[in-house]
């Protein structure tokens, strides 16, 4: 880490220079977490799209994308209102917890 006298003049304002210098410094660690912040959102951005869905899937009986995606990877024994409801429950709760873990680990490692 460096010191802060080194980054900053201590002028009362902030000079485009000053802040393109830092930037250029940090590089790596921006681009990284930037990338990490964008797959967190998209990670994070479909989850409340999930259960409207499969409303209008399941309850309207218009089976679509993800009724269809979930019949084709499940036994058709299983197949029935439940099996939508705890397959988009897992993939909901994984999704946040893959934002969860990105938002931390930029936080914690990156930044």
């Amino acid at each position: 880490m460096t010191n802060l006298n080194e980054d900053f003049h201590f002028h009362n304002t902030y000079r485009w220079q000053t802040l393109l210098s830092m930037a250029k410094k940090h590089r790596a660690s921006l681009i990284k977490a930037n990338i990490m912040a964008m797959i967190a959102v998209l990670a994070s951005v479909p989850v409340p799209l999930l259960m409207p869905l499969l409303v209008d899937e399941v309850l309207l009986k218009q089976p679509g994308v993800a009724v269809q995606t979930i019949q084709q990877i499940t036994p058709t024994v299983w197949h029935g209102p439940v099996l939508y409801i705890l397959a988009l429950l897992v993939l909901t709760l994984l999704l946040r917890a893959i934002s969860l873990f990105l938002t931390f680990y930029k936080a914690v490692y990156l930044l």
